[in-house]
């Protein structure tokens, strides 16, 4: 994924900040709303469409109506952090040099599922530009169409354009949706966990070694989510299990697009996608601002030693190991298909293995 801007493009000249709603002489002042600890008002709230109406006059002119201002000081100023996810991008070279098995497995299925490049991306981006988006963001279903204010300049994006932008396009468009799934729990998949009383308790703690670093690889780039790193909710075990043998590639797009759609309509949801949605206001508004939240890396510990390889990815395929070059796809070894009597080891070690030997 190359990031890419036209000649057009400008530096905004001034560094956008935190700062509570300032009022404007000579209006008179509407009755503010507060939506901290409310469902099911935000959420109706936020699917009126606002901008079939004027640009509020009365208000500071990064709001586009009274809805954005009272959105943005309830529930984005509520906290004393912006809720955005501090999301990371994969640090593939770092994975190269441990040259954990497991781990190199859960890369070759990265590249054959297209998501190397994007969880590989990394880009910093701006907390006042995104609590902007966040707090303005309506989704236009007939359209297909996001939109949202940037210092008070209305802005919008299809599908398509933002898949384009993310590198994506058509060959991912062709892949399955996720959302149209019903969310998955452990015991239906305990395929990815080291046996299955584990697979019933449903902890990312105790996912096998290459899907462990699977599940970190989302929730770090296009799942990304604040909160318990051991917590495996909504769709995660829909993720996993599409990597499992005989899993077929998902649509990435349609993922990040629906996990938007969530997030504008529920108010306790962080924004995720931070580095992919900085770079596409950039890109649409033609305006690079200045960045105040670095873009981490991912590192994970080597878990070489936690479990035993199991058979290839695809029926046919040699295991194979990683050397300096990456190995094609089609070897990409798999943690399905295999009994967790055939590991190594009593229940109660490999218990306590996973429970404690975690990064």
């Amino acid at each position: 994924m190359q990031i890419e801007f036209t000649s057009e493009q400008r530096n905004y000249p001034r560094f956008p900040r935190f700062a509570r709603p300032r009022l404007v002489e000579g209006f008179s002042i509407e009755m503010a709303r507060n939506y901290s600890g409310q469902e099911v008002a935000p959420r109706e709230a936020r699917q009126e469409d606002v901008y079939r109406l004027q640009k509020s006059e009365g208000l500071e002119r990064r709001f586009w109506c009274q809805l954005h201002q009272d959105f943005y000081t309830s529930i984005v100023l509520k906290a004393s952090e912006a809720p955005i996810v501090p999301c990371k991008y994969v640090d593939w070279d770092y994975f190269d040099k441990l040259n954990d098995p497991h781990y190199n497995a859960a890369i070759e299925i990265c590249k054959e599922f297209g998501l190397y490049e994007l969880m590989g991306f990394r880009y910093d981006w701006n907390t006042k530009i995104l609590a902007q988006f966040l707090s303005s963001l309506y989704y236009d279903a007939h359209r297909v169409t996001f939109y949202w204010t940037t210092e008070g300049e209305k802005y919008g994006i299809d599908y398509m354009t933002f898949s384009r932008i993310l590198g994506l396009g058509s060959r991912d468009e062709q892949r399955d949706p996720i959302h149209v799934e019903q969310p998955l729990r452990g015991y239906q998949v305990p395929q990815l966990f080291f046996n299955h009383v584990l697979a019933r308790e449903g902890n990312a703690s105790t996912l096998q070694p290459c899907y462990y670093g699977l599940n970190r690889f989302f929730r770090s780039t296009i799942d990304a989510k604040k909160g318990d790193d051991t917590a495996l909710r909504h769709f995660d075990m829909n993720l996993l299990a599409r990597t499992l043998s005989g899993g077929r590639p998902f649509c990435i797009m349609d993922y990040i697009w629906n996990e938007l759609q969530r997030v504008m309509v529920d108010p306790d949801k962080h924004l995720p996608a931070a580095p992919y949605i900085m770079y596409m206001i950039e890109r649409v508004t033609k305006v690079t601002f200045p960045k105040d939240h670095k873009h981490e890396p991912l590192h994970l510990r080597s878990r070489s030693g936690d479990a035993p390889l199991p058979p290839p990815r695809h029926a046919g395929a040699t295991r194979i190991s990683r050397q300096d070059h990456a190995p094609s796809s089609s070897a990409a070894p798999s943690y399905s298909g295999t009994s967790h009597r055939d590991r190594s080891g009593s229940f109660i070690k490999r218990a306590l293995l996973s429970i404690f030997c975690m990064c």
